[in-house]
């Protein structure tokens, strides 16, 4: 047939005069057949190519029972995070909290665990300080006067955060949250509530947090 290609496919046998034609489908097939990672998939090359890092995932019915529990679904690129690459960690990982400790730190700030502190919607959309805030002033001289007890305030300020999860600790009493609930939902938001400086959006999304957190560690994304 001379220079003619001859192809098989579902439809029949048809040919063509031009090699590039053939060249073309093959790397029709190969895209398809290798795509190009997620930006997911490169943060868990990395963590992988690091001795000595232990990592551990959250099983799927842990996971789908906490979020069944408390009447939420976590942003998806966290979800798929804790489920398929980390669960917490330590080493370069160090800070970085299990979603049990996640829950743990939330129980302690409020003595307690409502059954909706994850589904009240976060509604904060820019920085927000409750020290600022004269409501909360308010409600504190309300305490002073005892027209209200104090574990009444409490169980009230313990809101403040609602609708956000502490996915990791710097120290000193300041956490990463990531918002789950509100308008700010997927949102890395920066807790230095216990310095009185409040809360501030950080990052859009947990996936562009956490390859910034890899970058200042000299480890970037290929």
């Amino acid at each position: 047939m001379g220079s003619h290609c001859v192809y098989v496919s579902t439809s029949g046998i048809f040919c063509t005069h031009h090699l590039g034609f053939k060249m073309k489908i093959v790397k029709n097939i190969t895209n398809k057949l290798f795509k190009p990672k997620t930006r997911l998939d490169k943060v868990a090359n990395i963590l992988n190519s690091i001795k000595n890092l232990d990592l551990n995932v959250l099983d799927t019915d842990e996971l789908s029972k906490f979020e069944q529990s408390f009447g939420i679904t976590l942003p998806e690129d966290y979800r798929n995070y804790i489920n398929k690459i980390s669960n917490g960690g330590d080493g370069l990982l160090y800070g970085f909290l299990t979603l049990e400790e996640s829950i743990e730190v939330t129980r302690r700030f409020g003595k307690g665990l409502p059954d909706d502190i994850f589904s009240t919607e976060f509604p904060h959309v820019s920085s927000y300080n409750p020290a600022e805030d004269s409501y909360w002033e308010e409600l504190s001289d309300q305490v002073s006067r005892k027209e209200i007890s104090y574990e009444d305030y409490i169980s009230e300020y313990r809101y403040v955060n609602a609708g956000t999860l502490p996915i990791f600790s710097g120290g000193c009493g300041t956490f990463v949250r990531l918002v789950i609930t509100g308008p700010s939902r997927g949102q890395i938001w920066g807790d230095d509530e216990h310095n009185d400086n409040g809360y501030v959006p950080v990052e859009k999304d947990f996936i562009t947090w956490i390859e910034k957190f890899l970058q200042r560690r000299g480890l970037k994304n290929s």
